[in-house]
């Protein structure tokens, strides 16, 4: 029997604390394998920060107006379930959970008024692979107040500002000021639809809040009006009134992204590698052309970067450097992540044993390879020679690519694995070349 700890904390108006157990016999649980007990508990927290940030507080109550919790977890092969919890005057609420092992499940908690109206809520994707996790759901975010935007087309200039204010109720905002709109803010993602002041063009923004909740950024597109064209480009709003945007630590340029970064995007983790220069030495993902990719670094941050992918010719990522190791990335049709540099390329060195269990449980491959200071592949067994590739760890988050012997019309041809650091044990899953997920699954290693 293994039993997993698995916590999920929810900062903002409470923490959700989970302790998960599953049962299940040797080797790496596949998605839909077994059950996972999860027991979850509440607890309050106050507000607000100086930035607008919730943070937790163990003896308060729950905040007079949410009267019921509301949490759904879903995936894949399973059922989804859904329970509705009185919490009225109450500090404290502990609920068990009987969930399907597999990846990508779905944990949503929602705070609910009287009237059945979502005052908060905050979400995350989770694998359940049979080890501990701690789970962090930020809940509430209060922007509201006054804000000065920015922008800059794709390929274009930096724009003039415009004055905006937020009103907030809960996870609903108002867009008042120069532009008129409205939007919602999940845990620390913003997405906001209005009309330009410009030339009435409709504008779609989605974004990340800055740690510090004084800061927000991400990618905008717009259509209609007097654009000739659809449009897209780069967004940031700061609090207060300015003229320009807050200076940056110093002047970026295209020397900022060298060396191996890692976009913590929806999907998975990917790695990218930079010269300093403007060339893209590696990238992660499956169909690459590297000699036709690039990037371009401008002096407030902002930066593309241009890949040519068989499936995708011209594609074009849009992102925004914030400091000189972290930033944001987003990618059409993929949405928007953290974007962090590797500082330690040795975090993940070592001799490593595992499996890669396929979803539909047809599969399951026995692991066994070297990675070292560099973090790339010094030795490999379990796929056919030769297989080269890296893998890399920041702050708790894994990716790795190799490029293994198999044939071109093998799935396992490349193979691309996320997922999260445990002391020497990584959770996560894979991702094959092949045209069906059911090719892809859960991923379990082990640094011995």
């Amino acid at each position: 029997m293994n039993r997993i700890a698995h916590t999920i904390k929810l900062m903002g108006i409470w923490a959700l604390l989970a302790a998960v157990a599953a049962c299940g016999g040797s080797g790496a649980p596949s998605s839909g394998s077994g059950a996972t007990t999860v027991t979850i508990a509440l607890k309050m927290a106050q507000t607000p920060s100086a930035a607008g940030r919730l943070f937790l507080l163990d003896s308060l109550p729950v905040p007079a107006d949410v009267t019921q919790i509301r949490i759904i977890i879903s995936g894949e092969h399973m059922d989804t379930m859904q329970r509705v919890i009185d919490v009225a005057g109450r500090s404290e609420v502990i609920e068990d959970f009987k969930v399907r092992s597999g990846i990508n499940r779905h944990f949503l908690a929602q705070a609910l008024a009287a009237d059945g109206t979502v005052l908060y809520q905050g979400h995350r994707f989770e694998d359940l692979v049979g080890k501990p996790k701690l789970v962090e759901i930020l809940m509430g975010v209060d922007i509201s107040g006054e804000w000065t935007a920015f922008h800059r087309p794709q390929g274009g200039t930096l724009q003039p500002p415009d004055r905006i204010s937020f009103s907030q109720t809960g996870n609903l905002l108002v867009v008042g000021g120069d532009l008129k709109g409205s939007g919602s803010i999940i845990g620390d993602l913003v997405r906001l639809e209005f009309i330009s002041n410009l030339c009435g063009e409709n504008v779609t923004v989605t974004g990340v809040i800055a740690s510090d909740g004084k800061s927000a950024s991400g990618t905008y597109e717009a259509s209609g009006g007097c654009l000739t064209a659809p449009e897209a480009g780069i967004w940031k709003v700061v609090r207060g009134s300015q003229s320009v945007p807050a200076p940056p630590p110093g002047a970026f340029s295209n020397a900022n992204l060298s060396g191996p970064w890692m976009w913590l995007s929806p999907a998975g983790n990917i790695i990218l590698v930079f010269d300093g220069t403007g060339g893209i030495l590696d990238v992660g993902v499956f169909n690459q052309l590297l000699p036709n990719a690039g990037y371009q670094v401008l002096q407030d941050g902002s930066f593309s970067v241009s890949l040519d992918l068989l499936n995708s010719p011209g594609a074009v990522l849009t992102g925004i450097l914030t400091t000189a190791g972290e930033g944001i990335l987003a990618a059409p049709g993929e949405g928007t992540g953290s974007f962090i540099k590797v500082a330690d390329l040795s975090s993940c060195q070592g001799n490593w044993t595992g499996t890669l269990s396929d979803s539909a449980g047809a599969n399951t491959f026995t692991i066994a390879f070297t990675i070292d200071s560099g973090g790339m592949v010094a030795s490999f067994s379990g796929f056919a020679q030769p297989v080269t590739g890296r893998l890399l760890c920041e702050a708790g988050n894994v990716a790795g690519y190799f490029r293994t012997g198999e044939p071109l019309t093998s799935p396992y041809h490349r193979i691309q694995v996320s997922g999260s650091l445990s002391g020497n044990a990584v959770a996560g899953i894979f991702f094959t070349d092949a045209a069906t997920v059911s090719q892809n699954g859960t991923a379990s290693l082990v640094r011995q």
